[in-house]
């Protein structure tokens, strides 16, 4: 009979804010243990496999003081997460990065554009007319208001991504103090760039990439999936398969033009 090993922290969101340079480092910390699978799911999407079928992506961390996952759409989901989580284990530990909204919704459109959900020619404007999750991933007061209620901001750990470039080691370090762990701990990667969004040189191998991904998730070889990232080659690929065109900078104009949807929020 195998020992049920429960999560205490979880990793809502957002993406492009950071999320996969974060556990990445939380990866490397030797009291820390990870699920291979970055998106789990379980509260948003996979909630009918239950329980065990969860805690399953656990078993590996039996010897570890800190457990925990990433999927960053629990944060966008009308607040079901939050009750589910808060049902599972009101007691959890949640972090969450946060970034320029117009900026990270910009990084979200590029993001689709590198996997293909969206055309290469679409503007930052018209791929929001057809895809409004880009922006709504930003309303950070509305998507984090069921977590601050159920959970209080004690519980919650909220990292700027602006920061890491100021001052990466003490992000670091606090998160380490925030989750129980030897904060002296150094993971070595907090000045590299982990998880870049790129605009493929070579759309083929871009496709192969995320066909292999997909296929590693699909059939329960997650753990391949952090043993790579261990290796450096994802950075590599980045590298050679970004063509680096002006498609990846966001205007004055553009970022003028979305200030007024998100004042509200911000305020």
């Amino acid at each position: 009979m195998k020992t049920q090993i429960y999560p205490d922290f979880i990793g809502i969101g957002a993406p492009k804010c950071g999320t996969t340079w974060l556990s990445n480092i939380l990866l490397l910390h030797p009291e820390i243990f990870v699920a291979h699978k970055k998106e789990v799911l379980f509260f948003s999407d996979k909630f009918d496999k239950g329980c065990s079928w969860y805690l399953d992506h656990f078993l590996e961390g039996a010897n570890k003081k800190s457990i925990g996952e990433f999927s960053v759409n629990y944060m966008h989901s009308s607040g079901l997460p939050a009750k589910k989580m808060h049902n599972f284990n009101p007691s959890l530990k949640l972090i969450v990065m946060l970034r320029d909204p117009i900026r990270r919704s910009f990084s979200h459109y590029r993001w689709m554009k590198q996997i293909g959900k969206i055309p290469e020619n679409t503007s930052f404007t018209d791929a929001i007319k057809d895809n409004s999750d880009i922006l709504e991933y930003s309303l950070y007061y509305k998507n984090l208001k069921p977590f601050i209620e159920l959970f209080g901001m004690e519980n919650l750990h909220i990292i700027k991504y602006e920061n890491i470039s100021r001052d990466p080691e003490k992000i670091q370090s606090n998160i380490f103090n925030f989750l129980g762990v030897d904060s002296r701990f150094d993971s070595k990667i907090t000045k590299k760039v982990i998880g870049k969004t790129i605009s493929p040189r070579y759309r083929v191998l871009e496709n192969i990439r995320v066909g292999i991904h997909k296929f590693a998730v699909r059939n329960n070889y997650d753990w391949s999936i952090s043993f790579i990232k261990k290796t450096g080659i994802p950075n590599l690929y980045r590298l050679i398969n970004d063509k680096r065109n002006n498609t990846n900078i966001l205007s004055k104009e553009e970022y003028e033009s979305f200030k007024e949807f998100f004042e509200e929020d911000i305020n």
